[in-house]
């Protein structure tokens, strides 16, 4: 692991992505590329997502890099050849003009791109492909509650609900399938690092289950006001009070590695934080 780094003195950021080569930060409706060399972050370009509210999701596959939008429920897809961004695709689902549907979180799993949306037609899990250049929504499904997280890893679709619920679904290419599910009120956001899904737990735990939803173990740090948990790099960021606290898991015990202090509002912590390679 290397160091924590702390973005509240560059752009005021709401959502972070890493590529293993850049590192992509949104600020309301801003997109910014920033190289790391190891101690220090260094602005590429930056770009407008042409969004009317905040873009709270972020994600990229290889090839491009996705976010959305919270009102109206903007999905945008946009390409950088380490110089600059260009946008190559734009769509709202569903809604139009200032009536319009709100979105929650985006993943993907090297096929489909996932998110989670919330319009006329309640809340929903909506499944992308690309067709013919175009990013087009196939499927998709009601989950009853809003997704604070999707997490894809282990062939499924884990749907985070605050505060709710974590819900695994499979996708066939053409429809859902709800395969298993946990429901329980002291379950935070979670994130998963292809191997366990970690989530906070009351408050001041954490819980690590499987991709079969089996609980491995719940690890207590001895702080207060856990409020979010990133994976990046094989590594685990917890956030917690005032401080980001980095961890690798072996399967069943936790190793403390690293941490920074005094990183500002404990709401974005796990928003605020890159991780170097």
């Amino acid at each position: 692991m290397g160091s924590l780094i702390d973005f509240d003195s560059l752009v005021s950021p709401s959502q972070v992505w890493f590529d293993g080569t850049y590192i992509y930060v949104t600020a309301g409706t801003t997109l910014y590329a920033y190289s790391f060399d190891g101690s220090n972050l260094n602005q590429i370009t930056s770009i407008a997502t042409g969004g009317f509210d905040a873009v709270n999701g972020i994600w990229g596959d290889g090839t491009y890099i996705y976010t959305h939008s919270t009102t109206p429920a903007y999905l945008r897809a946009f390409t950088f050849d380490g110089v600059s961004f260009t946008q190559v695709f734009s769509h709202m689902y569903p809604g139009s003009g200032y009536n319009p549907s709100y979105g929650y979180s985006i993943r993907g799993d090297g096929t489909y791109l996932y998110r989670s949306v919330e319009g006329s037609g309640g809340k929903r899990l909506v499944a992308y492909q690309w067709v013919g250049g175009v990013l087009t929504a196939i499927t998709d499904t009601a989950i009853g509650h809003a997704a604070s997280r999707l997490i894809c890893q282990g062939g499924a679709i884990f749907v985070a609900q605050y505060s709710n619920s974590i819900s695994k679904y499979t996708y066939n290419g053409i429809s859902f399938s709800l395969v298993g599910q946990i429901i329980d009120s002291n379950i935070g956001t979670p994130d998963g690092d292809g191997t366990y899904i970690f989530t906070p737990y009351s408050g001041t735990s954490i819980r690590v289950y499987e991709n079969n939803l089996s609980t491995v173990t719940t690890f207590s740090e001895g702080l207060t006001s856990i409020n979010g948990i990133n994976c990046w790099n094989n590594n685990v960021l917890v956030c917690a009070n005032d401080e980001i606290r980095g961890y690798t898991f072996d399967g069943s015990s936790f190793t403390f590695v690293d941490n920074a202090e005094n990183v500002g509002s404990p709401a974005n912590q796990a928003r605020n934080a890159a991780l170097s390679t």
